[in-house]
């Protein structure tokens, strides 16, 4: 059977059975009774639309004392109000007029009073795409993962890349038009390019940015630190890469994912015995030199506790060289340079700057 509340409260709901031997068995439990509330509301698309956007909103209530008489969907242009619809469970809605909007569901009992209402807020804009960079991060030998920073208040804004090899003076196409705002692009070879994206947006307008980029050859190695270095970003615009299996310090410009190298040298790392500490650090303090038995380091920068970036070991009596090995694992724990790399450090790169030792 079905019961229909006149109005909204708690009660008691209690059932008897009678069994073939006449026992009387019963049970009783509470339900509460709500009043009429509306269970959904959607607008699509979300907002901002265009002037000339189809909106199609969608409403479902509950009413379970049956007090709803009708329900509508209305909207306010900052003046007035305005019946969309009436009694349907969806109704589409074309704007027509830039501007900001309030739409509404509501409820109505049988004299027009509303029982309750829902709002969303909607603009309706003229659509817009600024372009201000295209971002270059090598993802491999000639491989490149291209991206476009742009500024669009159009989901549906599509993008299409191109680039131009200035050694042939001809364009080539990346990609056709599609949503993506990221493509990896292949180059053809090392040289001087230029780098377009175009991008179109719901009124056909479409906008341009164009970068010039040197492909360069990276050996095996330098691209393999070049890529796990895309993985860390740093406070300052440089990281530093130890890699202690190929005894290689890769210095780096740039940001996270966008990592350019601008030095890669041979190093002496820890021995076995005395291992460089592996993690991700920070550039601290630096100085001039240190001495250690017999032997002085020159122009060290420290990235932690005592470990160190500094010169291969000269006499600290008379200033020869006493050891200048590097390419292999035989430090005390430091990374030791070639006396220029080492100072290259101390003069170029920041307190701050990120490190990682793997």
């Amino acid at each position: 059977m079905s019961w229909y509340p006149e109005k909204a409260g708690d009660y008691w709901l209690y059932v008897q059975a009678r069994t073939r031997t006449g026992k009387i068995e019963s049970q009783v439990m509470g339900y509460r009774v709500g009043e009429a509330e509306i269970t959904n509301f959607t607008v699509n698309p979300e907002s901002p639309a265009w002037t000339d956007s189809t909106i199609k909103l969608q409403g479902n209530y509950r009413d379970l004392i049956r007090s709803v008489a009708s329900s509508r969907f209305l909207v306010y242009d900052g003046h007035n109000w305005s019946e969309i619809a009436k009694d349907v469970q969806s109704a589409d809605w074309t704007p027509g007029i830039i501007g900001s909007y309030l739409l509404c569901y509501e409820l109505d009992d049988s004299n027009g009073n509303a029982i309750t209402q829902t709002f969303r807020g909607y603009s309706i804009e003229n659509p817009y795409i600024n372009i201000n960079n295209i971002n270059v991060n090598q993802a491999g030998s000639m491989r490149y993962n291209l991206s476009v920073s742009s500024e669009t208040n159009d989901k549906n804004a599509q993008y299409k890349w191109m680039y131009y090899d200035i050694a042939t003076g001809q364009w080539h196409d990346i990609s056709g038009w599609s949503n993506s705002k990221s493509i990896t692009w292949n180059a053809p070879k090392e040289g001087a390019f230029w780098l377009h994206v175009k991008a179109k947006i719901h009124d056909g307008t479409i906008k341009d940015y164009t970068i010039g980029y040197t492909v360069q050859k990276y050996a095996a190695d330098l691209n393999a630190m070049l890529a796990y270095a895309n993985l860390y970003s740093s406070s300052t615009p440089y990281i530093l890469m130890v890699n202690r299996s190929t005894h290689k310090v890769g210095i780096f410009q740039g940001w996270k994912g966008n990592w350019t190298p601008i030095n890669y040298w041979d190093c002496g790392d820890g021995a076995p015995s005395t291992p460089t500490v592996t993690g991700v650090f920070t550039v601290k303090s630096r100085g001039y030199y240190f001495d250690s038995g017999n032997a002085r380091c020159y122009w060290y920068t420290q990235f932690y506790g005592n470990y160190l970036f500094h010169s291969v070991l000269y006499s600290k009596y008379n200033g020869s060289l006493l050891d200048g090995r590097v390419g292999m694992a035989l430090s005390h724990g430091c990374v030791r340079l070639k006396i220029e790399n080492a100072k290259w450090i101390y003069d170029n790169i920041p307190s701050g700057s990120t490190v990682v030792v793997y």
